[in-house]
C-alpha cells in the first residue's frame, strides 16, 4: 500500500508539472482526454503524464490513478482529475472525502 506522504509527494510533483505545462486544469484535462469523450481512462492518464515529462513505474501510475478514482469507475472525470491539484495546504484524503460528500 502506498504511504500518505508518498502519495502527497507524487501528486505535488504532478501538480507542479501541470502548472508548468498547462494554463489550467481544464486545458490539462482536454489534453489527457485523447478521444474527447469527457473521461480519462488509465491508458490516457499514463500517456498524458508521460507527455508532461512525468516518468514513474507502472505501479505508481496505477496507485495515483486508483487514489483519485476513489469510486473505482473505469475512468476519471474532470472533478476527480482536479484532485491532483494538491498544494502544500491541501491533503488528498480530505479532498476525496469532500468530493464524495458533494456527489
Amino acid at each position: 500500500m502506498i504511504q500518505t506522504n508518498e502519495v502527497q509527494q507524487l501528486l505535488r510533483h504532478i501538480h507542479i508539472r501541470f502548472e508548468q505545462k498547462f494554463k489550467d486544469y481544464r486545458m490539462a484535462f482536454r489534453h489527457f482526454d485523447m478521444n474527447f469523450d469527457g473521461q480519462i481512462e488509465f491508458e490516457e492518464f499514463v500517456q498524458g503524464l508521460e507527455f508532461c515529462g512525468i516518468a514513474m513505474a507502472l505501479e505508481e501510475y496505477r496507485k495515483v490513478f486508483k487514489l483519485i478514482n476513489f469510486d473505482n469507475a473505469p475512468f476519471i472525470n474532470f472533478q476527480k482529475f482536479c484532485l491532483i491539484n494538491v498544494d502544500k495546504s491541501n491533503n488528498i484524503f480530505r479532498l476525496i472525502e469532500e468530493t464524495k460528500k458533494s456527489n
